[in-house]
């Protein structure tokens, strides 16, 4: 019965399905010592799967024009990529996942969306909560993925403030900064918590405003147990610090090398780049690490071409969420946008932009960013009608009811 089932009627358990599949096979595969190819498999049943769920929903005018105007560009890409095989796989999957993505985006009813929503900040729980058990050997010595259960865990925090009731949302808010606190991801910590901090600031009316203020009062009585767990979790990376100061200034340096080198990288291959997924660290970056940044990784990948693109994208993206934001949406929906921003922030320390489709955050965030971006038929961030439990689409004469909660 489930595979006879309308795609985006069975999203939500889909979404489960990866934040603990994948989260298992490819975050965790290397330290349980999963081979690589048993994730590559499930990937690729998976987008080849939710293809061909959505294969008759027409893509639209629209999107058949900007997948023309993209495909020669994406031939390119893989026919000078130094990885041939690599790229071409890893374009066509994408391209599969994404088509499937945007055809969701276009189907999926008000109700859905927001039954989906609604266990967002589960679904990324139940992932963070999966990495946290499998690196919990692991904790004593220093490797990617605990950036990753960062980036995992501060998604899960701004989640949770989506959540209507209070004992679960502070609930799953307390385990969220719990496995925040303990993974290595830094800006993960400080942006995940300056996010949700912003959240609350944005959503602030008379009704709480003491509360927010007792919140204020309560921070500048800790202030200085912030600064010591703040100048802790720095010198825990940063060795050679003595302080905070010092350990801050060692990791804008670090950062700052790596940005430099990528740079270089990309003016050697500026206009078509190395390949998307492709191996250009090796041998070019002490270590064989990525250059830790989304946009300068999509430059040196894709080159300037595919990036003039997601520029333009990013543009739109940012314009349409400043809308959003200024409309200041009813509920807790708004928070969407705040999750938003979190991803395109933390795409500047990983490679996490619009490419990765390996992992549940990146693919809640691209999935995000089209409901924003397409003029689909429901709204990620509603406006509920005062007098009736009613959602607004973009065609206001047609409104759906909203489930309860």
């Amino acid at each position: 019965m489930f595979f006879k089932k309308k795609f985006t009627s069975t999203i939500t358990p889909f979404f489960y399905y990866i934040a603990s599949v994948y989260t298992v096979l490819n975050l965790g595969g290397s330290l349980l010592e999963i081979p690589s190819t048993v994730f590559l498999g499930v990937f690729f049943i998976t987008v080849v799967y939710s293809f061909f769920k959505t294969l008759t929903i027409p893509l639209g005018k629209k999107g058949q024009l900007q997948f023309i105007v993209c495909l020669p560009l994406i031939i390119a890409n893989c026919f000078y990529s130094i990885d041939f095989f690599n790229s071409t796989i890893y374009w066509l999957l994408w391209l599969m996942f994404i088509t499937t993505l945007i055809k969701v985006s276009k189907t999926i009813t008000q109700a859905e969306l927001a039954h989906l929503t609604k266990h967002i900040p589960y679904i990324l729980l139940t992932a963070s909560i999966l990495l946290y058990i499998i690196m919990l050997p692991h904790f004593g010595r220093s490797f990617s993925t605990k950036n990753s259960l960062g980036l995992l865990a501060g998604g899960t925090l701004i989640a949770a403030l989506s959540i209507h009731e209070t004992w679960r949302k502070w609930l799953v808010i307390g385990i969220a900064f719990f496995i925040l606190a303990q993974s290595d991801s830094r800006s993960s910590l400080a942006f995940g918590v300056g996010i949700a901090a912003l959240y609350f600031v944005y959503s602030v009316n008379s009704k709480n405003s003491p509360l927010y203020a007792l919140g204020i009062i309560i921070i500048l009585f800790f202030q200085g147990n912030i600064y010591a767990f703040a100048e802790q979790k720095m010198l825990k990376k940063e060795r050679y610090a003595s302080n905070l100061v010092e350990a801050v200034e060692s990791a804008q340096k670090e950062r700052t090398d790596l940005l430099l080198v990528g740079w270089e990288l990309f003016k050697e291959r500026p206009y078509i780049g190395f390949g998307l997924k492709s191996k250009y660290q090796e041998g070019r970056i002490k270590g064989d690490i990525h250059v830790h940044n989304g946009y300068l990784s999509t430059l040196i990948e894709t080159g300037l071409i595919i990036s003039f693109l997601v520029i333009i994208v990013l543009i739109k993206l940012f314009s349409r969420l400043v809308q959003e934001v200024l409309a200041k949406g009813g509920d807790n929906n708004s928070v969407w946008l705040f999750f938003i921003g979190y991803g395109l922030i933390r795409s500047y320390g990983e490679n996490y932009l619009f490419f990765n489709i390996g992992n549940i955050f990146s693919i809640l965030f691209l999935f995000f960013c089209i409901l924003i971006l397409n003029d689909a038929s429901v709204r990620l961030i509603y406006r509920k009608n005062k007098h009736r439990d009613r959602i607004y689409t973009r065609n206001r004469r047609h409104p759906e009811v909203l489930p309860k909660n």
